[in-house]
């Protein structure tokens, strides 16, 4: 499959990063976590949102911070050697990949407890940025995927039918 990747490396990240990573956590309901995988890590936001004595690592397409991992999921790289962590994250990444079920199964491989994630379902979306593949899953089958990984959905947030703008859903996974 030819694959061409559509996220550039200067790209300038703001204050809806935050903001996403603060309503993903505020999802987990007070759950209490030792390590967390941030794939799409990008400037690491997520670090200083998470107490100090967590075991953070991040992992991006590009080397944004010196500590990050860098892996082309699209590429079928991924952070195998990795133990499992409690939590693993990717906001705003699922809009970027191609074979989102390889994806889904390699986060499998390196969670041992919650997967949290945001993605914008092909039902609920009005317009669909360029540098997004042209995937794009609806809800139903991102569910089927996630639990043939032993994932099930516990929590979506989505304000489907009265958004005006193209806010992902926010997903909270826990593992079997």
């Amino acid at each position: 499959m030819g694959y061409e990747n559509k996220w550039k490396e200067e790209f300038e990240y703001d204050e809806r990063f935050i903001n996403r990573y603060k309503k993903l956590l505020g999802m987990l309901d007070g759950v209490s976590f030792s390590s967390v995988l941030d794939l799409g890590c990008g400037v690491q936001y997520l670090k200083d949102l998470i107490p100090d004595n967590v075991h953070y690592t991040g992992v991006d397409l590009y080397k944004h911070k010196e500590d990050s991992l860098v892996c082309d999921f699209n590429k079928k790289e991924f952070v195998y050697d990795l133990e499992a962590y409690d939590l693993t994250i990717s906001a705003g990444v699922l809009e970027y990949i191609y074979e989102i079920p390889d994806f889904l199964h390699n986060i499998s491989s390196v969670t041992k407890d919650f997967y949290l994630c945001s993605y914008h379902f092909r039902e609920f979306t009005k317009y669909k940025p360029e540098i997004w593949t042209d995937t794009l899953l609806s809800l139903r089958k991102f569910a089927e995927i996630a639990e043939k990984e032993n994932f099930i959905l516990l929590k979506a947030v989505t304000k489907a039918k009265d958004r005006d703008d193209n806010r992902a859903t926010l997903m909270l996974f826990e593992k079997r």
